[in-house]
């Protein structure tokens, strides 16, 4: 969804995806290119969906 450009879209994915985990327990690795999420223009999206996850590996400077 990131990358075609619904980021919005992509955000409320992840966040349902949290409230699934609240009612079922699961472990789920989300992957997404760093050159999708990197833009200056993306930004606060990006902060918003680190937020969304338990665990962020790397940074928009250092891929994970």
């Amino acid at each position: 969804l990131w990358e075609a450009g619904q980021v919005s879209a992509a955000i409320e994915v992840e966040a349902m995806w949290n409230e699934l985990g609240g009612q079922y327990p699961f472990s789920l690795c989300c992957g997404y290119p760093a050159r999708a999420v990197t833009a200056s223009r993306h930004r606060d999206a990006l902060a918003e969906l680190c937020h969304l996850h338990a665990l962020a590996v790397g940074t928009p400077d250092e891929p994970g």
